[in-house]
This record gives structure tokens, C-alpha cells and sequence, in this order.
């Protein structure tokens, strides 16, 4: 299916509402306090730009069913999961090698205590129940946030440059660096180098949304749980 302009002009109607209304969201995210209104601001927040989507998708005449089908889960053979594997394991490296650099820079920039310079300093909750409720929250997110990515943006962006599949990859990964911007440009330069690598995934994968989601989550799991992202280094720009 190849874009009309008309639909060209919807999309990019809907991606300018989604980005307004997501801005939006997320400064009535960080400013509120009490825990009690968190989860009822990121359930109105995710359906509010859910049916965004829909709308977008079904004004191209897709039907709700098809809609759907793009998160039904689907067989992944083991070539796909060993290239997944393997690109899941760059990123991580890439990741190391990136904290290792920040914190370098930072080092020689600022006077920081020992105790936040701490090189990996995971935020593993403690006990097996908060670790397992943990791990399953992030992994539910991904799903989110790769449906977006990768199912509406990506597919919407190969539609309109039929005729090359770079530009897809790098105005994805611009956007989904974008939406991160709120927590400082060090994360969104490290998102935007992310989602380059679960762009190129997708394409190599016959787009395989399931390997997206699968590498989004050893990823993003191994950098907050693991490796530790320094926040007191990238939220306001020194220690805590």
C-alpha cells in the first residue's frame, strides 16, 4: 500500500497531535507528586495516544482486526532470535562503552564525590517479587513504545520513502530520541543509537516486531538493573 497525499497530510496530522498531546503528558508527569495519581495519568496518557494510532491507521482503511494483528505474537525462527541476540549484545556494548565514556568526561569536568561516581551501580529492586514485577512493568512498556516505533512510525515513514529503507531507520530513531529529550540530551543521544540498532533489527528481521520487543527489553533491563545509568550525571547535569 503506497500513501496517498491525503494520507501523507493525515499522518502527519496525527503525528503532530501525538507529539503535542505526549509533551503535554509528560509535563503533567514530572509535575506530580503524589504517587496515587501516577498510574491513573500513564493509563489515561497510553490510551489517550493509543487511540491515536487507531485512528490514524483506520483512516487509511485498516481494520480494527488488522490493527490487532500487528501485536498478536507471532513465531520468531532461530535465526531471527540468534541475530537478535547478537545485535541485543552490540547495543549493551555499546551502552558500556558509553557509560565509561560519560563518566570519563564527567570526571575531568566536575568535582564529584566517589560515592556518585559509582561505575556500576544497578537498581535492582530488592527481593524475587519486586524483581519479577519489575522486570514484567518494563517489558509491558516495551510492547507500547515499539508498537509506536516501530509497527506505526517506522511503517508510516517506509510507506512515504518507498524507495529507501535508511530513512525510515534514522527519522524513527530521531523521533524516538525526541521523546526522550525530557530526561536530558545524554539519554536521547543514547536512545537515538538504540533505536538505530532495533530499526536495522526490524528490517533484517522481515519486521519482526517480537524481536524488537524481545532486544527493547534485555536492553533497557540491563542498563537500568544492571550496568546502572547514571542518573546524577544526565538529570540536571551533576550530583544528586
Amino acid at each position: 500500500m503506497i500513501f496517498s497525499i491525503r494520507s501523507v497530510q493525515a499522518f502527519i496530522l496525527f503525528l503532530s497531535t501525538f507529539s503535542i498531546l505526549y509533551s503535554f503528558s509528560i509535563e503533567t508527569f514530572l509535575d506530580v507528586h503524589n504517587a496515587a495519581e501516577f498510574p491513573i495519568i500513564t493509563v489515561s496518557m497510553s490510551l489517550m495516544l493509543a487511540a491515536l494510532i487507531v485512528s490514524d491507521l483506520k483512516f487509511r482503511g485498516m481494520y480494527f482486526s488488522e490493527i490487532m494483528a500487528m501485536l498478536k505474537p507471532e513465531r520468531i525462527s532461530m535465526r531471527f532470535l540468534g541475530l537478535t541476540l547478537c545485535i541485543t549484545a552490540i547495543l549493551c556494548g555499546l551502552l558500556t562503552l558509553a557509560k565509561f565514556i560519560i563518566l570519563k568526561y564527567f570526571l575531568y569536568t566536575f568535582d564529584f564525590s566517589s560515592e556518585h561516581m559509582e561505575l556500576f551501580s544497578g537498581t535492582i529492586p530488592t527481593g524475587n517479587l519486586h524483581i519479577f514485577v519489575s522486570i514484567i512493568a518494563y517489558a509491558f512498556t516495551c510492547i507500547f513504545q515499539e508498537f509506536i516505533a516501530r509497527s506505526w512510525l517506522h511503517d508510516s515513514f517506509a510507506l512515504i520513502f518507498t524507495n529507501n529503507k535508511k530513512i525510515p531507520i534514522i527519522m524513527t530513531a530521531g523521533y524516538f530520541a525526541g521523546a526522550h529529550l525530557h530526561m536530558t540530551p545524554y539519554i536521547a543521544g543514547l536512545v537515538f543509537m538504540l533505536s538505530i540498532g532495533w530499526g536495522i533489527l526490524y528490517i533484517c528481521t522481515n519486521r519482526s516486531l517480537y524481536c524488537v520487543i524481545i532486544s527493547h527489553a534485555i536492553v533497557g533491563i540491563f542498563a537500568f538493573n544492571i550496568l546502572g545509568v547514571p542518573f546524577q550525571l544526565v538529570y540536571g547535569g551533576g550530583g544528586a
